[in-house]
């Protein structure tokens, strides 16, 4: 210290060695968060898991039929015809004013609800599937596979999927929660869509691999900087379809892209940075606690 303070070489030293240090951890951070980036975007990895499974070829036809197509029909539909219709033949029944609130209303509660409903249940079943076939083609059992895809019931399927999405339910709140943030608000819910696209792309691995929630948890943690890359794409698409597109828009192109997501996922190689305070972000703490408090609650009335 004494060495430090009092001679100018020494202290010249000590800065540039800050700087270097400083540097250092800024490359860190690049690296793992452009390795994130970078993965999410190297579509040739999808190539193989789709040249060797017919099922993976096929859940991923049925995904982008049902989201992009028939999903996105069916509300460009209601907004070019049916709600024209409505606007039309409403005030009839209802005074003028509120007119707007209940065509709002039938369409998200008679229209989009039931449709959400049927994609959430195929949707589920079919991004199983599409995990389970491709860790067959990276297992090399493709060719000996067994009609072994339990066909669970609708019951089984909306069950789990409630459960999935419960869980991640806790990190939508926050993050619409961070939205209402002035000025910042805003950065902090894209920052927490991105870990929410990436740790439900990187859920179908972690199953497979049968880790428990704090596995899984510290996993995340572990690798945040990475996680935070992986799910940029998708998210910033995401973003500005909600902005620009009409409503729900946005959650059709994610249940498109999610099957490419699942398959560059199990390809990918989280790396994490050395630096000490680098390695370990527990920001999933309050979010877990969350978590755990409701299921136990609900498990009272089980």
């Amino acid at each position: 210290v004494c060495v430090v303070l009092f001679c100018p070489g020494a202290r010249q030293g000590a800065r540039a060695m800050a700087v270097e240090e400083k540097h250092s951890i800024a490359r860190q951070i690049w690296i793992a968060w452009s390795s994130g980036l970078c993965d999410a975007l190297k579509a040739h990895r999808i190539v193989v898991f789709l040249w060797k499974s017919s099922m993976i070829r096929t859940r991923t036809v049925q995904c982008i039929g049902l989201n992009c197509i028939f999903f996105v029909g069916w509300l460009t539909f209601f907004n070019l015809v049916i709600a024209r219709l409505l606007r039309w033949l409403l005030p009839a029944f209802v005074a003028r004013p509120s007119v707007d609130a209940v065509v709002n209303v039938l369409y998200t509660c008679v229209w989009v609800f039931p449709m959400i409903v049927v994609s959430l249940i195929l949707n589920a079943r079919w991004y199983q599937h599409i995990a389970d076939a491709s860790f067959r083609v990276l297992d090399g059992k493709e060719k000996k596979q067994v009609k072994k895809d339990v066909v669970a019931g609708p019951f089984q399927i909306l069950v789990t999927e409630l459960y999935r999405v419960f869980l991640f339910g806790a990190y939508i709140c926050m993050m619409k929660a961070m939205a209402l943030v002035p000025a910042v608000g805003s950065v902090f819910s894209f920052i927490l869509s991105c870990f929410l696209v990436s740790m439900y792309s990187f859920e179908y691995i972690f199953s497979y691999k049968t880790w428990t929630s704090k596995e899984r948890m510290s996993y995340v943690e572990r690798h945040w900087i990475y996680f935070l890359g992986f799910g940029a794409p998708c998210s910033g698409l995401c973003a500005i379809v909600a902005r620009e597109a009409p409503q729900f828009l946005d959650t059709a192109l994610f249940s498109c892209l999610f099957p490419f997501l699942i398959l560059m996922a199990i390809r990918a190689v989280p790396v994490r940075p050395k630096a000490r305070g680098l390695q370990y972000f527990p920001f999933l703490g309050l979010v877990d606690h969350l978590t755990a408090s409701a299921v136990k609650m609900g498990s009272r009335f089980l």
